[in-house]
């Protein structure tokens, strides 16, 4: 092992140290399990001096090794694939089994692998030495770690202390790469059934009333068969009440599922749901979490249609057999040498046999005798019934007889008497009425396959229409309502333009048998509706066209949301170019400031201007991607209220630092009324003086220049604070009060300059209210009127002691030693000149490996460091620089463009004190480093 380590180590135990100090900087390392254990291969291969290093997965039930790590020298093959566990000796592994490292010298020598199996595998790895360690779980073994050396060598003691200290280490990465493996092999194996299986599949979340009595639920995960079994899009369910989702639901459902989540006990029933075009649902349904519940269920519609339409035959049946008699009749079957059944002769019947065969005098008579040509069916049927004694219910045809029955044959008697009773019933009239069926089926069929709605039928001469149920349907109709005439559709289901289009494909239809399908407008009971209107002509046998029959399908969703997808579109190109526009309106001042403070001097007016106004077009230039941020991560619900008790003035305070700049811009007279006393909210001050800075925004962007805004606020009032921000400004058309709150919504106007913005400013503060549990709404007399938005937020239920009413103000910043670390030279100087005009010792790095030489010498008390850098990730100069005991007192700060709640994660566990978000303000830079003693 001294030679494995390098050549004249100081010590044993200081190379040892060593070694193990670089081992736990590769299990610390990123990357996946695999890609770990290959590095610690690798660095045991190099530290042992031999020509293969690797890991095996044990799999005890098949009694085989996966071999799925290898690391080697270059000299030897690599052991990977799945082998046997007896290919490498069975007294080897069952040492292994028992908790024993072995360690061999030379395989092809030793009595441990003397078998067959171990010295021909022992030849084809070409490997003399071994040391091998187990790693067991659960008192089971999991795995092995290997070392293979081409010649033969004597493991030393210490080799083989420091290989199985070497296996323990590893054993967690090991165990948690596999549980991870298993977790995802199962989340794919859920998802995969949640997503296919054919049961329609919900989980819900009950809605309950101040008593606590459950009243309705939210749907909160949706399989795709939902929406097939339902006919409802899932887009429109998730997070929405049922009562909402599907109005009319009945409660029966509702009190189901309560009883399911009130006592814990699952349910099976069947329902049928008149919401759903009363279909009827088979489910299950049981209590997952407090106030959870989840529900399996199929639809049963053609199930139930199918028992209904049985026990009505049934009802039709037993009313036929009591008004007549069944035919009865005992036959004794007659077999051939060959035990093949010939004939069957008739030993008794009953009166009413005659009559439903027509066959008199019966009885000692054969069916040959009767019906010389009676099909082979009935004899080979019955004669497998007096042989096996199976029974059979059967429907068939005897044409030789003219008649269909319906019968049941079952065996009587003793087996070798051969005799079978026959209970059936002529059937024949039944028969023709379902051909006659089947027949009108057809036809109606042709109908519906122009549409699967409604269905109508007009005689042309007698001006006579038939509706479908589901026709009078479309368009209101009760089941006892007259119906229209042809001519009076036309105003009353069709407006007069759709129904004169109508018309002209109608008599085309009349004239030349032309059939149509036109897309038009309808009403239902006045209400405006889309549909497909279809329709072909019927002739009769001289082929004059003598009636129209056809379709009416409703489209009023897919018009509906195809006007949606448009509107969608539409306000998608408006969004770009608005946002195109607004990123090049600050981004001009900043290029003509640059060129101003190029060509004058640091300290003239020219320049304090320029630097002035970069600064604010800066700030505009972060505060658009901050909402554009904002939006995203409201939208996938990552944002983390802080609340705080503070008051409604130090709030509004802040919303009006944000605005005042676009007030004072143009000139606005601005009024803030507020109570005298101290009005208490328990708010994220920041989102919440966001949320009025926006509708202030607004205000100030739609109001003429030296218009009136108002602020104004009342005492809490029901447990609420109103906040009512009005202007005398553009004023909001009625029909987009509650739009203005949507994505990329803009209100129309002639001024083009209060046109500035992208939309989604009220988007976002309605969303922020109302996760503070309030409310936003507009409120105007329409265009040109002036517009007023008030705000509701809970009122706090107590007063804060004292120490929650006071804050601290910020501390000053010491001068400190400070590095910073950037790839990018320009950030990297520009940020170091702020800090020294604050009077830091500031010096730069570009690299990883440069930040970590340069903190090992200077020993900074603070370190700016870029997570983006050309040679190695800030992260790993992180988890470095903590590893160095003299840097235990330097704080760390990640400076990066990536501000996701996972990135802010990953910083704290490199070793981060805190992360930034580019671009940083200089007041975040001096509170950073301010908080560096804390």
């Amino acid at each position: 092992m001294t030679a494995g380590l390098g050549a004249s180590p100081p010590s044993p135990a200081v190379e040892r140290q060593d070694f193990l100090l670089r081992l736990t900087d590769v299990l610390r390392g990123q990357g996946t399990t695999r890609q770990v254990l290959e590095q610690v291969s690798q660095l045991l291969g190099e530290a042992f001096h031999v020509n293969r290093v690797g890991y095996g997965n044990v799999d005890e039930a098949l009694d085989q090794i996966d071999w799925e790590v290898c690391w080697t020298d270059g000299t030897v093959p690599p052991l990977l694939g799945r082998f046997p566990a007896s290919a490498f000796g069975q007294r080897v592994i069952e040492r292994l089994r028992g908790g024993h490292t072995v360690g061999i010298a030379n395989v092809r020598q030793h009595e441990l692998t003397s078998d067959v199996f171990a010295q021909r595998t022992s030849h084809e790895v070409d490997t003399r030495a071994i040391l091998v360690v187990p790693l067991f779980k659960a008192g089971r073994l999991r795995t092995i770690v290997y070392l293979n050396q081409r010649p033969e060598r004597t493991w030393t003691d210490t080799e083989i202390d420091l290989m199985q200290e070497v296996a323990e280490r590893t054993r967690e990465l090991i165990e948690r790469g596999r549980a991870e493996e298993a977790l995802r092999d199962s989340e794919a194996r859920w998802r995969g059934l949640f997503e296919r299986m054919g049961e329609g599949f919900f989980v819900a979340e009950a809605i309950r009333d101040a008593g606590g009595r459950m009243v309705d639920f939210r749907f909160g995960e949706i399989n795709p068969a939902f929406e097939r079994l339902t006919g409802l899009p899932i887009a429109g369910l998730l997070g929405q009440p049922v009562t909402q989702a599907i109005p009319g639901v009945q409660q029966e459902l509702i009190d189901i599922y309560a009883r399911v989540v009130d006592t814990g006990e699952s349910a099976e029933f069947e329902i049928q749901v008149p919401a759903l075009n009363h279909r009827w649902y088979e489910a299950r349904a049981r209590r997952i979490a407090p106030d959870q519940f989840s529900v399996l269920f199929l639809e049963v519609t053609e199930r139930k249609s199918a028992q209904a339409a049985q026990v009505e035959s049934d009802r039709r049946y037993r009313a036929l057999f009591e008004s007549i008699d069944e035919g009865f009749a005992i036959v004794q079957l007659l077999f051939d040498p060959q035990g093949q059944p010939r004939d069957y002769r008739f030993l008794e019947i009953n009166p009413a046999f005659e009559r439903q065969t027509g066959l008199p005098d019966a009885v000692g008579k054969t069916i040959l005798e009767l019906v010389p040509d009676i099909e082979p069916f009935y004899i080979q049927t019955y004669g497998r019934v007096a042989l096996t004694g199976e029974s059979i219910r059967y429907e068939n045809e005897a044409a030789a007889m003219g008649r269909w029955f319906d019968a049941f044959a079952f065996r009587i008697g003793e087996p070798a008497q051969r005799r079978v009773a026959i209970l059936f019933t002529d059937i024949t009239e039944r028969k023709l009425q379902e051909q006659a069926l089947r027949e009108r089926e057809r036809e109606l069929r042709e109908a519906q396959e122009l549409a699967a709605v409604g269905s109508w039928f007009w005689e042309i001469d007698a001006d006579r229409a038939a509706w479908s149920q589901e026709l009078r349907r479309i368009f209101g109709f009760g089941a006892d309502e007259p119906l229209p005439s042809f001519a009076e559709e036309r105003g009353l289901l069709y407006p007069s333009e759709d129904w004169d289009r109508l018309q002209v494909c109608v008599q085309a239809a009349r004239e030349s048998g032309q059939s149509y399908a036109v897309d038009m407008r309808a009403f239902r009971k006045g209400l405006p509706i889309w549909v497909t209107a279809r329709g072909a002509a019927v002739r009769d046998a001289g082929g004059r066209v003598v009636a129209l029959r056809g379709t009416v399908q409703d489209i009023t969703e897919r018009k509906t949301a195809e006007e949606a997808l448009r509107l969608a579109d539409v306000r998608k190109d408006e969004f770009l170019a608005t946002l195109a526009h607004e990123l090049r309106n600050p981004l001009a001042p900043i290029r003509n400031g640059l060129e101003i403070l190029r060509r004058t001097s640091a300290d003239s007016a020219a320049a304090v201007r320029a630097r002035e106004l970069m600064d604010r077009q800066l700030s505009h230039l972060v505060r658009l991607v901050d909402d554009l941020l904002d939006v995203s991560r409201v939208s996938q619900g990552k944002i983390a209220l802080k609340h705080q008790r503070v008051s409604l003035q130090s709030v509004v305070d802040l919303a009006l630092e944000i605005s005042m700049p676009l007030v004072q811009a143009a000139r606005h007279e601005l009024v803030v009324d507020l109570p005298e006393q101290a009005v208490l909210l328990d708010v994220d001050p920041t989102r919440i003086a966001q949320v009025l800075g926006n509708v202030l925004n607004n205000a100030a962007k739609y109001t003429p220049a030296g218009g009136a805004i108002r602020v104004h606020a009342a005492e809490p009032a029901g447990g609420l604070v109103a906040i009512d921000i009005s202007d005398n400004g553009a004023g909001i058309p009625r029909d987009m009060l509650e739009s203005v709150f949507e994505l990329f919504t803009q209100v129309e106007s002639d001024d083009r300059a209060s046109q500035s913005g992208l939309g989604i400013g009220l988007a976002l503060a309605r969303r922020l209210v109302e996760l503070h549990g309030g409310t936003i709404r507009a409120a105007s007399d329409g265009p040109g009127r002036g517009s007023t938005f008030t705000i509701e937020l809970p009122a706090p239920a107590h007063e804060p002691d004292a120490g929650q009413r006071s804050g601290g103000q910020p501390v000053a910043a010491a001068p400190r030693q400070v590095l910073v670390v950037d790839d990018n030279v320009d950030a990297a100087e520009t940020l170091a000149l702020i800090l020294q005009l604050d009077g830091h010792a500031v010096r730069t790095a570009h690299s990883g490996q440069q930040a970590v030489a340069m903190a090992e010498a200077l020993r900074p008390d603070v370190v700016f460091l870029d997570i983006g850098l050309p040679d190695i990730s800030g992260y790993e100069v992180a988890v470095r620089l903590r590893a160095l005991p003299a840097l235990e007192g330097t704080k760390l700060v990640a400076l990066t463009g990536w501000g996701a709640a996972g990135d802010k994660q990953q910083a704290r566990q490199a070793g981060f004190d805190l992360h930034l978000t580019k671009p940083v303000s200089p007041e975040s830079l001096a509170q950073a480093i301010a908080t560096w003693d804390r």
